[in-house]
């Protein structure tokens, strides 16, 4: 397949997301970030060692309500300076991708066979997507948990389940977060890429400039 057959095929492909409503672009998007087994390890372990300190440390000092109140408080102060920083890279992105680049982006098939172009795309929606989900849902559990008494448990479990099932949702809801915050060195890879291939392209048609004023 040459360049124009090539070109051609992948604008087919990227014409097809303009019939997408925002859900099925949503799931289709958020397919991206399925977990490697190596992170998986990863988070697991972690998940191990934040249920143990908040099982038995931290409920030592402070009851479950104050703890996802206090954890809900602070990671409200990370994702949604987070959420701002992904929106301004996507601009970025948009920004530095002039004509050039977009025809290499476009060019350029990617392993799921679409183009390079195609792939950032929905890459940076779906991360954008995804911190703005953790920061809505993060906003909610903070106004209720804020409200509620220091003391309120579930009265249909005693006090022992009822730490344990709080010890593994806070523990869930962390290694999401982790997840969330360890994903973004993809988002700055993939920007970084794009950066280098719009700076490489610049240079590649100075140089054919340079040529051509050499012939004349």
């Amino acid at each position: 397949m040459n360049d124009r057959q090539r070109l051609s095929d992948n604008i087919r492909k990227l014409v097809r997301f303009k019939d997408y409503s925002s859900n099925k672009l949503t799931r289709e998007t958020l397919k991206m970030f399925t977990l490697s087994k190596q992170r998986t390890w990863i988070l697991l372990f972690l998940f191990l060692i934040l249920f143990l300190i908040t099982k038995f440390i931290l409920f030592d000092e402070k009851t479950a309500v104050e703890i996802i109140a206090n954890l809900t408080n602070i990671l409200n102060s990370i994702l949604t300076p987070m959420f701002a920083v992904i929106i301004t890279g996507y601009a970025i992105f948009q920004a530095i991708a002039n004509e050039s680049t977009l025809l290499v982006l476009l060019k350029v098939t990617h392993k799921d066979d679409e183009s390079k172009f195609a792939v950032y795309n929905k890459y940076f929606y779906g991360i954008a997507i995804l911190y703005l989900s953790l920061t809505i849902i993060n906003m909610v559990m903070q106004f209720i948990f804020s409200n509620l008494s220091k003391e309120w448990f579930l009265p249909i479990f005693n006090n022992h389940y009822n730490e344990s099932i709080a010890a593994v949702l806070i523990s869930l809801y962390l290694v999401v977060i982790i997840n969330a915050l360890i994903e973004l060195k993809s988002f700055t890879y993939n920007l970084f890429q794009v950066f280098v291939t719009s700076t490489a392209s610049t240079g590649i048609n100075a140089l054919e400039k340079m040529s051509d004023e050499k012939k004349e």
